[in-house]
């Protein structure tokens, strides 16, 4: 029986492709990544006078049909290991992980460091996976490109060369 191409890797690629039309819209550019090891893509930000800036915000995708919904918390929800926290956490760059929901076409995003810092989480206290949630208002967009470009330059700050 020949290989076949499952209902995920489909929705895996039209979730890169909802993101980097979101992330072309806002001027920027996307950089996808295989093989991914830990990180999908990134995004490459860029001055509104066409200059590429230094450093770059790094994306770990997570497609799905099934997207699930904490009615308690009111957020999304997703299981993250904390191995993979470990290197997302200590990247001095932003790290967002984005949950696209293929069923209606639309993403969320987290920047992790933040919600890790806001909601006072150690990477100590994780035993194995922690559930992170992401708030609906967190629609990844060409307007939270732009957030996380701000926040990218704050944290990187502006590097200007000899």
């Amino acid at each position: 029986m020949r290989k076949l191409r499952t209902r995920q890797h489909f929705i895996e690629d039209l979730g890169f492709n909802h993101i980097e039309k979101q992330v072309l819209v806002a001027r920027c550019t996307l950089q996808r990544y295989q093989p991914d090891y830990s990180y999908d893509a990134s995004i490459h930000t860029i001055q509104r006078n066409g200059e590429v800036e230094n450093g770059e915000i790094f994306i770990q995708l997570k497609s799905t049909d099934k997207i699930k919904f904490a009615n308690k918390r009111k957020a999304f929800t997703y299981d993250l290991s904390k191995r993979d926290l470990e290197l997302w956490l200590s990247n001095i760059l932003p790290v967002i992980l984005i949950l696209y929901n293929a069923k209606n076409d639309k993403a969320y995003y987290l920047e992790l460091r933040e919600y890790f810092r806001k909601n006072r989480i150690s990477l100590k206290k994780i035993n194995k996976f922690i559930r992170v949630y992401i708030p609906p208002e967190n629609v990844f967009n060409p307007e939270a490109v732009k957030k996380l470009r701000s926040i990218k330059n704050k944290q990187y700050g502006s590097y200007k060369s000899l």
